[in-house]
């Protein structure tokens, strides 16, 4: 498996699934994802697979997620 630099060359749906994913703090759901960036749920998949072979997104269970999220310092259990 190849690691994500950043510079990878995706399409557009890819692009905007990663930007998508970075905005949010949470996961989500491929249906949700395909609603969000206006793209087919297939094409959405398809894309998903792509992010997730190249290493720059990850799955828990059915949610992806953005790679290298940092926890807010209120869920790490850090006070400031």
């Amino acid at each position: 498996m190849k690691p994500f630099s950043g510079g990878e060359g995706f399409n557009e749906v890819e692009e905007r699934i990663l930007a998508f994913l970075r905005s949010r703090r949470r996961g989500a759901t491929a249906r949700f994802i395909a609603v969000k960036v206006g793209g087919s749920l297939d094409l959405v998949r398809e894309a998903l697979n792509k992010l997730l072979t190249y290493d720059a997104i990850e799955k828990r269970g059915k949610f992806f997620r953005a790679k290298g999220k940092r926890r807010l310092a209120s869920r790490a259990g850090l006070r400031a």
